[in-house]
């Protein structure tokens, strides 16, 4: 397991929760599969691909209902999926989300990277 997600849909009662994995897939890279449980179950799978340097998943089937809110987290540091070739705790570091409704209305944001960071005092409190 690599991380976990959360769906909030108005029509559920509930958030829809669960672990997220990689799949083998016929594509140069694996799958990424979020397992979403609740009062239903979705396997939301994303196609992942390199593109300009970086990395894109693509969902390309999803469920005709409206989500207000999507979260996933991913493992960071040793058991982290991802490395960034930069300090995400230094500084406000954004991800590029582009979405396309089945309406044919789109949403691009730029929401803001969250990252647990330790302090400074707290390493050195470690260290010495």
């Amino acid at each position: 397991m690599y991380g976990t997600a959360r769906a909030i849909t108005p029509l559920l009662d509930r958030p829809l929760e669960g672990p997220v994995y990689l799949r083998s897939s016929s594509h140069k890279l694996p799958d990424l599969v979020a397992a979403l449980r609740g009062q239903i179950e979705i396997d939301l799978v994303g196609r992942i691909d390199s593109v300009n340097g970086g990395i894109r998943t693509t969902f390309e089937s999803v469920p005709d209902a409206p989500v207000s809110r999507f979260t996933l987290q991913m493992q960071g540091g040793k058991k982290g999926l991802l490395q960034n070739n930069t300090n995400i705790c230094r500084g406000t570091h954004k991800s590029t989300a582009l979405f396309d409704g089945q309406n044919g209305k789109t949403a691009d944001q730029r929401p803001v990277l969250k990252a647990e960071c330790r302090s400074s005092r707290h390493r050195k409190s470690r260290s010495g």
